[in-house]
């Protein structure tokens, strides 16, 4: 009988050794879990503050993007208009010239259009609402670039 206990008594400690290393592993195992759970629900959080951040982003390029788009095509609007006003005569291009020396200075009585204003001939007339449609589509574009800059790479956290 002292046997059968003394056996029981040892078996029972075994088991209960054996039980409490499985829990220790299971402890530790819980907390390593734990940590990458913390971890990960970081990264989530962080993930979900970027993906914020790009929708806000996206949002502010496609407001920028439509402003300029909409200035550019009134700008090219006002140029087809004087175009068009140039080519009906309803107004006209001046230039500021002055003669080069070396031309008489008194106008001739015999020829009237000495006395006008310099004005473009009607050749260079397209050269020149081809010169101002690039310098408006320039302007708007540097514009546009400049408002990207200022509102959305300036914007970025962590690229200063």
């Amino acid at each position: 009988m002292n046997r059968l206990l003394l056996s029981l008594v040892a078996g029972l400690a075994i088991a209960t050794g054996l039980l409490w290393w499985q829990y220790s592993q299971n402890t530790e195992k819980l907390g390593e879990l734990t940590k990458g759970l913390e971890q990960s629900q970081a990264r989530v959080e962080s993930l979900r503050n970027t993906l914020r951040l790009q929708r806000q982003l996206y949002s502010e390029v496609g407001r920028i993007d439509q402003n300029h788009t909409e200035g550019q095509a009134d700008a090219q609007e006002q140029n087809e208009s004087l175009r068009v006003d140039v080519d009906a005569g309803a107004k006209r291009l001046r230039v500021s010239a002055v003669c080069p020396a070396g031309v008489p200075t008194t106008a001739s009585t015999a020829r009237s259009t000495d006395e006008s204003a310099a004005e473009l001939d009607p050749a260079a007339r397209s050269t020149y609402h081809a010169l101002r449609r690039q310098l408006t589509d320039t302007e708007l574009a540097l514009a546009g670039l400049q408002d990207y800059v200022r509102t959305v790479c300036l914007a970025m956290p962590g690229d200063q």
